[in-house]
Order: C-alpha cells, then sequence, then structure tokens
C-alpha cells in the first residue's frame, strides 16, 4: 500500500505517537531516559536541536552507520567522520525530519501536524535529499 493511500484509509491515525516513535527511532533515545526530568522530555530535548549546526548532537550514530564513517577517540567514544557536503545534505534532511516529529508530538492535539501533510513532507525531503545526492 503507498504512503498516501495508507494516510487516506486511515486519516486519524495517532500523529503523536508517530512523531515520538519516529524521534526514538533517530535519537536512540526513549521518552523515559533518565536524562529526561525537571520538564526535559524527548520532544523538547528534540525541539532544541532543530538547526542543522545541531541536529547531528541528538542524532544516534547507528542511524548514520550507512552514511558515514565512525572513529573513536582516545577515550574509544565514537565519533562520526563524514565529509563537509555530504554533511550539509544529511543535516538539512534530518532536520526537516526531526522538525516534522516534534510538530507531530507538539503537546495540543490542535498544535499537531495533520498524516497527509506529514507524507507530504517526508517525501518531498525523500526527493530533495535523493536529488542533491545524484539519484534523480
Amino acid at each position: 500500500m503507498q504512503s498516501m493511500e495508507w494516510v487516506e484509509r486511515y486519516p486519524n491515525a495517532d500523529v503523536y505517537s508517530y512523531g515520538i516513535m519516529v524521534l526514538e527511532m533517530f535519537s536512540g533515545r526513549r521518552p523515559t531516559d533518565g536524562v529526561f526530568m525537571d520538564g526535559l522530555s524527548l520532544h523538547t530535548f528534540a525541539k532544541a536541536a532543530l538547526s542543522p549546526d545541531r541536529v547531528m548532537q541528538i542524532v544516534d550514530p547507528r542511524v548514520l552507520l550507512a552514511t558515514v564513517n565512525l572513529e573513536e577517540d582516545d577515550d574509544n567514544n565514537s565519533k562520526i567522520q563524514i565529509d563537509g557536503e555530504t554533511e550539509a545534505k544529511l543535516c538539512k534532511a534530518l532536520t526537516g525530519i526531526v522538525n516534522i516529529d516534534v510538530m507531530c508530538s507538539a503537546d495540543s492535539p490542535k498544535d499537531r501536524m495533520e498524516m497527509v501533510q506529514v507524507v507530504k513532507e517526508l517525501e518531498s525531503i525523500k526527493n530533495l535529499y535523493l536529488t542533491s545526492a545524484g539519484f534523480d
């Protein structure tokens, strides 16, 4: 089933759960992680990183394994190594995806995106990323 067919068939899909689930996948964190206290949540954590120069700080390095090289620093911590042009394209795409998920997981239901718009935005990001990467 194509993505728009699914959205049309299930127009009231739980957009909040979708947003949180994708934020979990991209950040590698759960909403119940111990780091989320004193008003910090997965939603606010992701929202604070909504710029291309900060988004890579919250993305789980395992998400990027097919795209980047991981190197270990002196303390055996994984460090992402990626060329500048690829990083700029990837950061722009990831920022767009995280932005969608932040809008899906807004506290108020009236502030959340509708699934039809989510699918359109994701398809647009995919097309822009693939075109810029030379996969027209």
